[in-house]
């Protein structure tokens, strides 16, 4: 069971971010993105020996450099953190941004500098597809790899299986707190995507 969530932030550059300063130590940081799991969609790093929610301006990784070794593709991350990664993954969004995951699953995205130089590295690239050492990898269009989320099925099931992770259970505190003070007289009203429908109730 994960105790009382805190949050992180990542900047849009893929550095976190403590009371609104960017984290400067390189040792810390590359600890932290080392630590990164995925927990229910949900990026969690570990800070203290307690999880910590990171709230990402993008991806959890921010990809500053994506370059072959023997080994294979690795993706080189802010505070100078490295990971494998599986070309397989990329998908395009519609900015034409690379995104994909690690060998671990953590998601990333690549900066414009390491997307011009990626795309350097190649022997190829249409919109379709990029030639990397030989190799065609067809670029899939980066919501499609989340496409069961389209299905109504799929959003049934998280109710029904209780997995929906932002159902709080009951009313948002806030609203808890302000609706009876407003005094407000009875009346219909309709909530869009009200999910259960605890604000509504």
């Amino acid at each position: 069971m994960i105790p009382t969530p805190r949050f992180v932030q990542l900047d849009e550059d893929g550095y976190f971010m403590m009371d609104g300063l960017r984290v400067a130590d390189a040792e810390i940081g590359r600890r932290w993105l080392a630590s990164i799991e995925m927990h229910q969609g949900r990026a969690i790093t570990q800070m203290e020996g307690l999880p910590v929610f990171i709230e990402a301006f993008d991806e959890p990784y921010m990809v500053l450099d994506l370059e072959a070794k023997e080994a294979g593709w690795h993706a080189t991350m802010p505070y100078g953190h490295t990971e494998p990664v599986d070309l397989e993954t990329l998908t395009l969004d519609e900015w034409d941004r690379f995104h994909g995951r690690t060998r671990r699953g953590i998601p990333f995205v690549l900066s414009r500098a390491a997307q011009a130089r990626f795309f350097e590295s190649l022997d190829e690239f249409d919109d379709d597809s990029i030639v990397a050492h030989g190799r065609r990898f067809e670029m899939k269009p980066w919501l499609n790899a989340y496409a069961e989320s389209n299905l109504p099925d799929w959003w049934s099931g998280l109710y029904k299986g209780e997995e929906a992770r932002w159902d709080q259970k009951g009313p948002a505190p806030a609203l808890a707190l302000l609706v009876p003070q407003l005094k407000l007289s009875r009346s219909r009203i309709l909530v869009l995507g009200c999910g259960p429908g605890h604000d509504a109730a």
